[in-house]
């Protein structure tokens, strides 16, 4: 009882002095807004000059999701070796006390509804996401996904790589698509917007603290071109759809 006593005393004092401050201000206007500016620029002079800049602001969630992409044609049992191999590599640059989990899944979705919610895009065997939890006390998250984009780069030279958003955060503020930036390029002709979209990559490549760039689409999926002699398939009994 004397503490809350001897507080409301100080907290009354306090009040009467903020009360003479007001009236002081009141009573001196043009003294205190000039006053008002001169700390408010004064403030600004200290921050601009040393404050950063994020497109979007930046979530450490303790989750980083990475995007993998081998070789068009690579069957899915050779994607599974790979993330296998990935996974070591992850698991060899971040501490065993600051890893909670990694889960791979690889290729497309068995369920279309689980394709259409997927922000990865994935198109064929050759692709695999790797989510990894961090445990609750490790580094920084961004940290992390830095020394990777470049260990992994080197190790893995005939992959591709990019860290997509793992949390609801960074999901929402890039309305649901794998990157904060994406270009999408539309036309009538199909070969002439692949090479315009190559054109456009090899322009923003050289735009300095680009990363993960990448063409969703590939061009280059390996396939069988069969021409069928119909008179003679049909001789021996086997019909278009026989063949196909």
């Amino acid at each position: 009882m004397r503490w809350q006593m001897k507080f409301e005393e100080a907290f009354e004092r306090f009040r009467e002095r903020y009360h003479g401050w007001l009236e002081s201000c009141l009573h001196h206007r043009k003294a205190f807004l000039t006053a008002f500016v001169i700390v408010c620029a004064a403030s600004l002079a200290l921050i601009v000059p040393w404050l950063g800049q994020d497109f979007f602001p930046a979530v450490d969630a303790g989750q980083f999701k990475l995007h993998l992409r081998a070789r068009t044609g690579t069957r899915i049992e050779e994607t599974a070796r790979l993330c296998d191999e990935v996974e070591a590599s992850i698991r060899e640059a971040i501490p065993a006390d600051e890893l909670s989990s990694i889960i791979d899944n690889i290729g497309l979705p068995y369920s279309s509804i689980n394709l259409s919610y997927s922000n990865s895009a994935p198109i064929g065997p050759g692709d695999a996401d790797i989510l990894v939890s961090l445990s609750e006390k490790h580094r920084p998250t961004a940290e992390y996904v830095h020394d990777l984009r470049l260990r992994l780069a080197n190790q893995f030279p005939g992959l591709t790589f990019a860290f997509l958003p793992a949390d609801i955060v960074s999901q929402i503020l890039n309305f649901g698509l794998p990157a904060p930036i994406d270009v999408q390029v539309r036309g009538y002709n199909l070969q002439d917007n692949r090479a315009f979209a190559d054109k456009l990559f090899a322009q923003v490549r050289r735009i300095p603290g680009t990363t993960d760039l990448r063409i969703q689409q590939t061009f280059d999926q390996p396939y069988l071109h069969i021409n069928v002699d119909r008179t003679k398939a049909q001789q021996v009994g086997y019909t278009e759809k026989d063949a196909a």
